[in-house]
């Protein structure tokens, strides 16, 4: 997957209006001017710079840069990885091909859209940006970044659907306008918007048991926390099923081990030790270990939301708490149920540890029962 002081001042290739020109943040101005010189690269390794170099290149659907010194594959590569990730608006990045150096100088290749795509794409990134103004107009200005970031997560993942062939799936514009995305779509629609809310995040790459996989960072009240929407968003067998979670909502290292592997040779990888933001943590759902009474008034406590969620420390104290509610009939003890409740479901999850009930209430006089499915 090919992923801001300039270099140098770019020339559009585009020759269209100018709020075209404005929106790839060229001005009419550099579209009349030809390249200036390149900026040196402090010891043939300004990062810096050339990443910048290259996310106005991509602005502008630059088909070149033009650097001085020699920036060897692996720095270039990196360069073009972070601006890919970092600029999630600029979704039709895909990196550098190739690159020519006389000792002095070095051109290198981007790889941008023909030119026939580029009027097409620019309108499709004014979609994209609308859709996020959309989602931001729902959150009230004075919200903490905690509730803004929580309300981003839950917008996504109640919008958006996964699906591993979605034509735009791999960036933010198939997951905020398609509504269909896979890991990498979900990912960075997340960071365009924290970016735009001025939410310090990242994206991280590593593995699942299921294969190669993308999420997120969030910094939030000063600490680093990991966040996976694909994953609070699962794959349902029944479309219409409400299965979303937030199982890996603003969680620790800890809790993300018991899923997920980094892969170490990447940028920057935040330690995320707190669980002080998890979701579960702030509405006083989250436990170390079993504790009747304590979970007993964390059920009670969400006895009218649509699901029950309860979070431990380990998968162990799932297990646990299965056992003593369920298999021990102990649910149906707790003080303070409501008397018309029916049924009750439950559902685990093999990487989180995560105690989802779901429950039915017993019909009032004269309507009809539903019909039940794997009852606890």
């Amino acid at each position: 997957m090919d992923r801001g002081h300039p270099l140098m001042r770019l020339r559009c290739r585009l020759a269209v209006l100018l709020t075209a020109a404005l929106l790839c943040g060229c001005s009419m101005d550099t579209a009349n001017e030809s390249a200036a010189e390149p900026v040196h690269l402090y010891s043939g390794r300004n990062k810096s710079e050339l990443r910048q170099a290259i996310y106005q290149a991509a602005q502008c659907f630059e088909p070149t840069v033009t650097v001085s010194g020699d920036p060897d594959s692996a720095l270039l590569t990196e360069c073009c990885n972070q601006v890919s990730d970092e600029h999630p608006e600029l979704f039709w990045f895909g990196g550098w091909n190739a690159s020519e150096s006389d000792g002095d100088t070095t051109k290198i290749t981007l790889e941008v859209p023909a030119l026939s795509r580029q009027h097409r794409l620019l309108y499709m990134q004014q979609e994209l940006l609308d859709a996020a103004d959309v989602i931001k107009a729902e959150i009230p200005e004075d919200a903490s970044d905690y509730d803004k970031a929580l309300a981003v997560h839950d917008y996504i993942i109640y919008h958006a659907a996964y699906d591993a062939e979605a034509e735009e799936g791999g960036n933010a514009y198939g997951c905020l306008v398609g509504h269909r995305a896979h890991c990498e779509g979900y990912s960075k629609a997340f960071l365009l918007l924290m970016n735009q809310l001025g939410i310090p995040a990242g994206i991280c790459s590593g593995k699942t048991d299921t294969g190669g996989h993308v999420w997120n960072y969030v910094q939030l009240g000063g600490k680093y926390y990991w966040v996976d929407l694909t994953w609070d968003d699962p794959i349902r067998e029944n479309p219409a099923e409400d299965a979303e979670t937030h199982g890996l909502c603003f969680v620790n290292d800890a809790i993300l081990r018991h899923s997920h592997t980094l892969t170490q040779n990447q940028g920057f990888i935040p330690e995320c030790s707190s669980m002080e933001m998890n979701y579960y943590v702030r509405n006083g759902w989250f436990f170390e270990s079993y504790e009747h009474e304590a979970v007993a008034e964390a059920i009670r406590s969400q006895m009218h939301e649509k699901h029950i969620e309860i979070m431990f420390d380990e998968c162990r104290d799932v297990d646990t708490a299965v056992h003593f509610l369920f298999t021990e009939q102990g649910f149906w003890t707790l003080e303070g149920l409501d008397a018309d409740f029916g049924s009750v479901t439950y559902t685990t999850f093999d990487a989180v540890p995560l105690l989802r009930m779901d429950a039915e209430h017993a019909p009032a006089a004269g309507e009809t029962a539903p019909a039940e499915t794997n009852p606890a």
